[in-house]
């Protein structure tokens, strides 16, 4: 019989524990996931391991998410092995528009998601594990904030 000790262990030990997201997050990947079941074009590990990290990971309503946690469409900086710096940009597949977006089925996005600014993530990439820093958030669009809620509470008055 396994208890629960050991099974928070297990789960400790992957790459998602201690993740972040949105429940607007977590129900736009939970949709792209069932629309994309069985698609070749889809790496079933990459598949896989979205899977697991939105369904283990902690759920925020926007306006409680905890600072500086990355987020779908969120940019942000990240630090090579090598100290070369790149923006980045999370997005689901179909919202790809510039060199910088990478879809959420990346291993990097996979990696990123949830993270906060300020945390190394690694992955394995070809055979080789690969180690980022998550040095800035730029932006986080979508992101509700108290103040963004009051103003839109004050706007709705006055029109």
């Amino acid at each position: 019989m396994v208890n629960n000790i050991t099974l928070k262990k297990d789960v400790r030990s992957y790459e998602w524990f201690d993740r972040a997201v949105t429940f607007s997050d977590y129900y736009q990947l939970l949709e792209l996931l069932s629309d994309d079941v069985g698609k070749l074009h889809i790496a079933p590990v990459y598949f896989h391991k979205l899977f697991m990290l939105i369904s283990f990971s902690k759920k925020y309503n926007s306006m409680k998410l905890p600072r500086n946690v990355i987020t779908l469409n969120a940019e942000f900086i990240l630090v090579t092995e090598h100290k070369k710096k790149q923006l980045v940009k999370i997005v689901l597949p179909q919202n790809i528009q510039n060199n910088y977006d990478i879809s959420i089925y990346n291993p990097i996005a996979i990696a990123c998601l949830g993270a906060k600014e300020g945390n190394q993530v690694s992955f394995l990439y070809k055979g080789f594990q690969q180690k980022l820093y998550i040095e800035k958030l730029v932006t986080q669009p979508g992101i509700m904030t108290k103040k963004n809620v009051d103003a839109l509470l004050v706007n709705s008055y006055l029109n």
